[in-house]
């Protein structure tokens, strides 16, 4: 179809658009439905389970052992290639925006005539106006947007580096991508850092958040500003010590601020000091007994941070060498710690807090619990907080130790769980 011919039909189908949009009393530029109807649910769930099940079937899952990870890494892909073909549309028409604005007319309802063409409900206008360089009107108002107003060649890079980010953040945490449901939402999410509204609202925020740091140039008195991304490393660590250098000179001490003592034991393990209250929230955190919540930085409290320490940096349950890990926490880790400074009722390490707390790794729980009773031949839905005696004999058959002083007796740890994983497979 030329473009005359398509200009004509968009004219046409106008008036037809126009009216279906007034007679929709929930369309979706009004807001989501009041009530779920139960055809629109049964198709997205089909279509979730034909997206996912085409996936499996183009990186041949079909024939080879995989995770849902894996399924979600495919997903991630595919996006990735029609992301890059939509930047790939968008610097075509930016080079030919004149030329379709001295072809085509906008035709007054432009926009709603493709929606109800193509039956694409939730395209907006912004994103039709790109997808098709439809009328002068359509293009120009486009062409006052961020998508136009920056390089679509930059824009691209940009959207890389989210995407990038998403899939980094994803693999780190891939021990939750255990389900179909995980899986399609990881990929929805990848989606999401492509599309137009998206792409505007990080745009908007990285130019609002970007920071201006003055910088010393070789001269006396020459400073340059850099802004945002112009700054190096080196660049940020010299201005941060300079400016608290400055605030150091001038600050009067009012007899309110003192120095924090660091907690009994616990100097050098962390990258700020940890005072005592700070040290009993982290001992919380890894599920020691309420007798041992201390504050000191003892044998039980460093095996205990070595699981945490395990899970955090490999994001994985299933390290057997974990005891070998020196522990020295991030000031990210200390967060970590200190706003999840609670235990589950039942958990005694801060694996086995995970295993009952997320609802992402409750399939992960089921698991093991199924396992060990089935190793045990019971029957029942007990789970792994009722059957401390199964696994401590476990652990004695797998030749893992309980040390030190029985603190790990009965309880699910990472080699342990390596180990039953292992014999499940």
């Amino acid at each position: 179809m030329n473009l005359k011919s398509l200009a004509n039909r968009v004219c046409v189908l106008s008036l037809s658009a126009a009216i279906s949009a007034c007679g929709s009393k929930f369309a979706p530029y009004n807001g989501i439905s009041p009530i779920i109807d139960g055809a629109q649910v049964e198709s997205s769930v089909d279509n979730r389970k034909r997206v996912l099940d085409a996936l499996i079937e183009d990186a041949n899952f079909r024939t080879t052992q995989f995770t849902w990870y894996d399924v979600s890494e495919a997903g991630f892909n595919y996006i990735d290639e029609q992301c890059t073909q939509y930047f790939s549309y968008l610097f075509a028409l930016d080079r030919r925006r004149e030329a379709y604005k001295s072809t085509l007319s906008s035709g007054g309802q432009t926009t709603n005539a493709i929606l109800t063409a193509t039956g694409a409900s939730t395209l907006t206008m912004a994103v039709v106006a790109q997808a098709f360089g439809l009328a002068d009107k359509l293009t120009d108002i486009v062409a006052g947007t961020f998508l136009y107003q920056l390089p679509p060649a930059e824009t691209k890079k940009f959207v890389g580096k989210l995407l990038n980010a998403h899939r980094d953040g994803v693999a780190a945490k891939r021990y939750t991508v255990n389900s179909p449901t995980a899986a399609y939402n990881a990929i929805q999410q990848h989606l999401d850092y492509c599309l137009p509204p998206t792409i505007e609202a990080e745009l908007i925020n990285h130019v609002g958040s970007a920071q201006a740091v003055a910088v010393g140039d070789n001269t006396d008195a020459g400073v340059n500003v850099l802004v945002g991304s112009q700054l190096t490393v080196a660049q940020r660590v010299a201005a941060a010590r300079a400016n608290a250098r400055i605030e150091a000179a001038t600050r009067v001490d009012t007899g309110r601020s003192r120095e924090r003592t660091s907690a009994p034991g616990w100097a050098g393990i962390g990258e700020v000091t940890i005072d005592t209250p700070t040290a009993m929230a982290i001992q919380r955190a890894v599920c020691l007994p309420a007798d041992e919540i201390d504050g000191k930085y003892g044998e039980k409290t460093e095996a205990a941070l070595k699981i945490f320490e395990s899970i955090n940096n490999t994001q994985t349950f299933d390290e057997e060498k974990w005891r070998d890990r020196n522990v020295s926490l991030s000031q990210m880790e200390l967060s970590i710690l200190r706003n999840n400074a609670t235990c589950a009722n039942g958990a005694k390490n801060y694996l086995e807090n995970l295993l009952l707390t997320l609802p992402q790794l409750e399939r992960a729980r089921q698991r093991i619990d199924a396992l060990i009773r089935t190793k045990f031949n019971l029957t029942g839905t007990a789970s792994f907080t009722q059957l401390r005696s199964q696994i401590e004999m476990w652990r004695s058959e797998l030749g893992l130790s309980d040390a030190p002083k029985d603190i790990f007796k009965g309880q699910i740890t990472p080699d342990f769980y390596a180990k039953i994983d292992r014999e499940r497979g």
